[in-house]
């Protein structure tokens, strides 16, 4: 099913596509995470690399930009930001994402990070406001240790959380200021970082994660004292 809307100067398609598609991206993806959950890491991605190569050959002639539809707020900000730029620009379903966001998942899993960040980039280039996608992306950089890439990705990811479904927004957001604070400490900044794990925890009371940030951050306070 198709429908064209025109926004600005550029026609904008979006497409819906069909619901064995959608659920064969979906399926994979929850296939493959139940695999890295009993640790047969190497056939979830036998998995996700036959879902990925499939999405690949689909969309090999598309000459318009690709992005993978998401929450309707999320989607409806993509087209709109691609008619502001006067690029033509289709909405798919989510699936090619998910396989992409699982597959740099497992890799991660097994501390492959570096093998891992083609996937979670691409995720990120085709949902570019996802806000679950950018902290992946976000937690590789981090346990490569580029602090600041690491920093921007996740303060992407809890802008984007604006996006998200009312159900996931607080977790996204508060995921998203973990990782900016984790990144801050190691580059020195710890009133930055306290500042935001003291944000989180507003957010969510029971956010142990942020409450041990900043146990740590009194205590490297108080070494340097």
């Amino acid at each position: 099913m198709f429908g064209i809307r025109t926004i600005g100067c550029a026609a904008i398609l979006m497409l819906a596509a069909p619901a064995q598609a959608q659920d064969n991206g979906s399926q994979t993806a929850n296939a493959a995470l139940e695999h890295v959950k009993a640790g047969r890491h190497d056939a979830a991605l036998k998995l996700l690399d036959l879902a990925i190569d499939a999405y690949a050959r689909q969309y090999a002639s598309e000459k318009r930009v690709i992005y993978c539809a998401g929450s309707p707020a999320e989607t409806v900000y993509y087209m709109g930001e691609a008619a502001a730029a006067k690029k033509s620009a289709v909405a798919i379903d989510p699936g090619w994402c998910k396989v992409l966001w699982t597959k740099g998942y497992t890799l991660v899993d097994r501390k492959e990070y570096a093998a891992a960040l083609p996937f979670l980039e691409q995720a990120v280039q085709m949902a570019p406001s996802h806000s679950h996608y950018l902290a992946e992306l976000g937690y590789a950089y981090q346990a490569l240790h580029d602090w600041p890439k690491s920093y921007a990705t996740y303060a992407r990811a809890a802008a984007s959380a604006e996006l998200s479904e009312a159900e996931y927004h607080d977790e996204d957001l508060g995921r998203g200021w973990r990782g900016m604070g984790f990144s801050l400490i190691e580059m020195g900044k710890l009133d930055e970082a306290e500042a935001l794990f003291k944000k989180a925890i507003a957010l969510d009371p029971n956010d142990e994660k942020s409450k041990n940030e900043l146990k740590y951050i009194a205590e490297q306070r108080a070494k340097r004292s």
